[in-house]
């Protein structure tokens, strides 16, 4: 699928994306329709950005187990 000539990847509640420009990690908590809520992992900032911005400015983040 492919928004103004941009590819989109799907994504999905709980996808972990690391931004390009700060490092900072952070987890899909919503998405609304063309919107996207990312959270930081320590719950303190959020982002409210478009889907089609998500592979301009974040790359795909791998979970990493919680116990380890």
């Amino acid at each position: 699928m492919t928004a103004r000539g941009i590819e989109m990847m799907t994504t999905h509640e709980s996808d972990r994306f690391r931004s390009k420009i700060t490092g900072n990690v952070y987890e899909v908590k919503k998405i609304m329709n063309e919107m996207i809520v990312l959270e930081s992992l320590n719950g303190k900032s959020q982002v409210l950005t478009e889907l089609s911005n998500i592979p301009l400015f974040y790359e795909s983040e791998q979970k990493k187990d919680e116990d380890q």
